[in-house]
């Protein structure tokens, strides 16, 4: 692994990790995302709507699909509290964040383990992302920490349709206390 890649992937000053086109297509293909409110201004993924960090995709209305790869570091939390507000309001479209598999973090205890209902599932990817930043990572290696989808508002065709094109375990039909629904 590339000790620059190491070094700056487990530091807070390192927030941003492109999406990988290959994973993005295969949620785009399920979910037909239309908006992207983190992005660059080349746009990579191309989606039909975005915004750039000029324009603070935070203050934005998302009422189209979503797909969202926020920075990974501090103030996460308030991309996690804007896709659940959003996908609260509007309750027929699509939500996907790529986030890194941190269960042992504040947010993720405070805010998805506590939101976790039946129209939200995580999914665990299998293995480890190949992240888009050419500085950072030249090489194209694994990042060091595994990442997750938090998905709200999908059905269950669209679960089933991720489950066969994206390697990973999907964690569903459970509750906050962690038992099993019937």
């Amino acid at each position: 692994m590339s000790k620059q890649f190491s070094k700056l992937s487990k530091s807070s000053n390192s927030t941003d990790y492109g999406t990988p086109k290959d994973l993005y297509d295969k949620l785009n293909k399920i979910f037909h995302f239309t908006l992207d409110p983190c992005t660059t201004d080349d746009n990579p993924l191309r989606t039909e709507k975005y915004i750039t960090e000029n324009y603070d995709g935070l203050k934005a209305v998302w009422d189209d699909n979503t797909f969202i790869n926020p920075p990974f570091g501090k103030g996460i939390d308030v991309w996690l509290y804007k896709m659940y507000s959003q996908a609260c309001i509007h309750d027929t479209k699509k939500y996907v964040m790529l986030l890194p598999a941190r269960t042992d973090t504040k947010w993720f205890q405070e805010m998805i383990m506590t939101n976790f209902r039946e129209n939200s599932v995580i999914y665990l990817l299998k293995g480890r992302l190949k992240f888009v930043n050419p500085h950072l990572n030249g090489k194209s290696e694994p990042h060091i920490i595994g990442s997750m989808l938090w998905i709200m508002n999908a059905n269950r065709k669209e679960l089933y349709k991720l489950q066969d094109s994206v390697k990973g375990i999907l964690l569903h039909d459970w509750d906050c206390n962690g038992v099993k629904i019937e």
